[in-house]
């Protein structure tokens, strides 16, 4: 039977509504309900007979690409569709895909049309015939919806350009510096290198406006129930096409006010839900992808905030952890963080990722840090500088990226590959570094496939791809340092997954293998509390969690050693003899001690009803 459209949440909608805008703005309100309803009557039956097949996001198998880096446009990319399948991805996410500005469009988020997309990728019709042959094939697709700026391009722009009251209150503008003077002293630059400062002042109409990241992306004023109003309609002409994720673009910096850092408001989770709940009036089958670049604290405030289900974050916490863990040999941060993250919130769950077409951010668990008696702001200075290669025992070949001179802070760019060795062995002739890095690179899939939520792949990663260092020769890209990952999918190394010994066989494979095991066990890709256990060995996390009768028992050696395990703890803890390692089937007696090898990983299952 097909959803109806329930007009029960209507009295909800405006109790949230009203939470955030005045009661006198119900014209704004009842403009809403129109819109929504106006969705919910044009969805199609196609549509809304999937919304009634609920697919939970733990369910995913996620990988991240560019159109045009991955098969040119639109219309090749038909034809690549199977390659996904093949692999067993069924979440597709296309990077920034809708029209931008000519020119620089800080790599696709400067949107100019929200209901087109780039000419060079294809038509709108393109767009929506490849939505269509995905979800026809059981892959659901997300992508990117900029939800703080758009361009100054954009209609609403150009309208506010040229002197529009209406329009230039959908910004925030300034008649002189006095406001964006005090905001300045409260906020933080994002791109002090090429964009310093968080306003432009545009001579045309002599007023100063609000440009939290370039100067060509003007902030939405949400104080306007007009900009959501309008956004909510965009979101939902694009879910009517079949789009069914939305990852939500810098959303913790959508409220502005003064005396702030204007960022992670708590107005901001205002908005969300209520765009979250618009949508879910038209489609119950909607998730929302949230991007909030934060410590833990901060990013669980988004799980806590978003009741029930289908919403998703990155889990920064842990893929911080990871790479700590990888510089350093050293898993007690990693332990600890997991303890904070490992907790189940309202239903809500985490996109793990080793990494993602942006830079790294090493956003330090400062309490975390600390308790194991390291200085924050150093070891944060510590990862910067080995994962940009300045030691001479670092294996990574990253690069800075929005390096700030005062803090001596900056963030990672480079490809997983490349900041894993794999780059630095090629250039050193020396095999062992490359086996190494492709057992890095493994081990870090590892933990993420084995974590609660869905793991989001990267594409280039299940290949090995390296650094492309043409984009400083790329006028568009060279400001740019973020491109030297975003590389072009190498088809030619397709035929290299026939040889059993190459770089691409053995990540593809072995990524592969770990879907194939998250698919096939309930206990894996099920979310419940996961907790880590101290063995008084440093070089090595362990982690569990358990439904009913079933134990996951992760097992992970970050060090370049072979390390001595007593497996008598995983015996305590299942009451159980025997547990099989579900990557490899090997079953392991736990009353001996095993060798674990340098960067490998045990996904242990046992059953205390099998003993």
């Amino acid at each position: 039977m097909l959803n109806k459209f329930d007009d029960k949440l209507i009295d909800e909608l405006k109790e949230k509504y009203f939470m955030l805008y005045d009661t006198n703005k119900i014209n704004y309100f009842n403009e809403l309900i129109h819109i929504i309803k106006y969705a919910y009557k044009s969805r199609s039956y196609i549509l809304k007979g999937k919304d009634i097949i609920h697919r939970e996001p733990n369910d995913y198998i996620g990988m991240v690409l560019y159109i045009d880096l991955f098969s040119k446009d639109l219309i090749k990319f038909k034809d690549k569709i199977c390659y996904l399948e093949e692999m067993g991805i069924n979440l597709i996410h296309i990077m920034p895909i809708m029209k931008t500005r000519d020119g620089e469009d800080d790599g696709g988020y400067a949107i100019s049309d929200y209901n087109d997309v780039n000419t060079q990728l294809g038509s709108w019709q393109d767009f929506k015939e490849v939505v269509y042959l995905l979800r026809e094939k059981s892959i659901d697709v997300c992508i990117d919806f900029v939800l703080n700026h758009t361009a100054q391009e954009h209609t609403w722009a150009q309208n506010a350009l040229n002197g529009d009251k209406k329009y230039q209150n959908m910004y925030y503008m300034f008649d002189s510096y006095d406001i964006p003077k005090k905001f300045e002293s409260t906020i933080t630059e994002n791109f002090p290198e090429v964009a310093p400062g968080n306003f432009t002042f545009f001579e045309q109409i002599n007023k100063w406006v609000f440009t939290t990241f370039y100067g060509y992306q003007w902030d939405l004023n949400y104080n306007n129930p007009e900009v959501l109003n309008l956004m909510i309609e965009q979101l939902l002409v694009l879910s009517n096409v079949g789009v069914n994720v939305f990852r939500m673009d810098a959303a913790p910096h959508i409220w502005k006010k003064l005396g702030t850092n204007c960022f992670n408001l708590p107005e901001v989770h205002f908005v969300l839900s209520i765009i979250k709940l618009a949508l879910n009036m038209v489609s119950q089958n909607i998730t929302l992808f949230e991007e909030v670049v934060a410590d833990c604290n901060i990013i669980q405030q988004y799980h806590h905030s978003q009741n029930g289900k289908r919403n998703i974050l990155y889990n920064f916490p842990l893929m911080v952890s990871i790479w700590n863990s990888l510089a350093t040999s050293d898993t007690r941060y990693m332990q600890q963080v997991i303890n904070k993250i490992g907790i189940v919130v309202n239903g809500n769950g985490w996109v793990n990722f080793v990494r993602n077409h942006d830079d790294l951010a090493f956003c330090i668990e400062n309490d975390v840090i600390s308790s194991i008696g390291m200085d924050p702001d150093l070891h944060e200075k510590f990862l910067i500088d080995y994962y940009s290669g300045k030691f001479d025992e670092s294996f990574s070949r990253g690069e800075l990226y929005a390096y700030n001179k005062q803090t001596q802070k900056a963030r990672i760019v480079g490809t997983t590959a490349s900041l894993c060795g794999i780059e630095k062995g090629k250039e050193d002739n020396g095999n062992e570094e490359i086996e190494d890095g492709i057992k890095k690179i493994l081990l870090m899939y590892g933990i993420t496939f084995s974590f609660n939520g869905l793991c989001m792949v990267y594409s280039g990663d299940e290949m090995g791809t390296l650094n492309d260092y043409s984009y400083k020769m790329c006028e568009q890209k060279t400001k740019d340092a973020r491109w030297l990952h975003r590389t072009q999918f190498n088809w030619n190394g397709i035929e290299n997954l026939k040889k059993d010994n190459s770089i691409e066989s053995k990540i593809y494979y072995g990524i592969q293998r770990y879907i194939n095991v998250k698919k096939s066990f309930s206990i894996i890709r099920k979310s419940s509390k996961i907790s880590s256990i101290d063995i008084n060995n440093k070089n090595v996390i362990v982690y569990f969690k358990h439904i009913n009768l079933e134990y996951l028992i992760v097992i992970a050696n970050f060090s370049n050693s072979l390390q001595g395990i007593n497996l008598f703890f995983v015996s305590e803890i299942t009451q159980t003899e025997r547990a099989i390692d579900s990557i490899t089937n090997k079953i392991y007696d736990l009353k001996h001690n095993i060798f674990l090898e340098k960067y490998s990983i045990l996904w242990l299952i046992a059953n205390t009803g099998n003993q």
